[in-house]
């Protein structure tokens, strides 16, 4: 399933920011999200034909999303950083993050992460 967004806004990035995820206190670089830091981080960036979808979409900080730009995803991303992400919400049944965990799983796998 393709979920698209209008500009950069996700569900995902909005159920934090609303206190809906309060298991998830890090982005998917490890660095600690706060109400000023949080970013959603495209996976294949804009500039290189990533849309702003579902499974597209990672919460970073702001300095690390920054810090990547639009250079491969596997270049900065582990194995363990990748599982310690989707484990943040592994176990929520709200069928918007079971969703999110498939599409992430997918694109994670696609990208060569996993």
């Amino acid at each position: 399933m393709i979920i698209s967004f209008q500009g950069y806004k996700s569900p995902i990035k909005t159920m934090w920011r609303r206190g809906e995820l309060p298991k998830v206190r890090y982005g998917l670089y490890g660095d600690r999200l706060t109400s000023s830091n949080i970013s959603a981080d495209h996976l294949v960036p804009v500039s290189l034909g990533g849309k702003t979808t579902l499974g597209n979409i990672a919460l970073a900080s702001k300095r690390a999303n920054e810090m990547r730009g639009n250079k491969p995803l596997k270049d900065f991303v582990t194995k363990e950083m990748a599982w310690n992400y989707i484990g943040e919400f592994y176990n929520d049944q709200r069928k918007v993050i079971q969703e999110y965990v498939k599409a992430i799983y997918k694109t994670f796998k696609e990208l060569g992460v996993l």
